[in-house]
């Protein structure tokens, strides 16, 4: 369990619980790709969509992002990146286990 060093996250793909916690620690941005959340209020945090996300990264000293990224095709943007960044979910597992990239997975904590 490592602790963020920074006050601001921004969390790439939205999770409403993470978002949830996310919130109650830190100054949080979220980046989405699915219209029906663009726009809207989560947690008291404006929804963005995916042409905010370099304004984003350039603001968050660190970033939690989906595995889902792997997928759909923007995990080179947020790896490209320079902020301290964490992926969570099954879908980034065997991708991160090749390529290095540090993953959050509540089951480690469970097991």
């Amino acid at each position: 369990n490592q602790s963020l060093k920074t006050d601001n996250v921004l969390l790439v793909g939205l999770q409403p619980r993470l978002l949830e916690k996310l919130t109650e620690l830190k100054n949080v941005r979220v980046c989405d790709l699915n219209p029906d959340n663009i726009g809207t209020s989560k947690c008291g945090v404006v929804v963005d969509g995916p042409e905010r996300f370099f304004d984003n990264a350039k603001w968050a000293g660190a970033i939690f992002a989906t595995g889902s990224t792997v997928v759909n095709g923007t995990i080179d943007e947020i790896v490209d990146t320079d902020r301290d960044t964490c992926f969570y979910g099954v879908t980034i597992t065997g991708v991160a286990s090749l390529l290095g990239l540090k993953q959050y997975c509540f089951m480690t904590e469970a097991l």
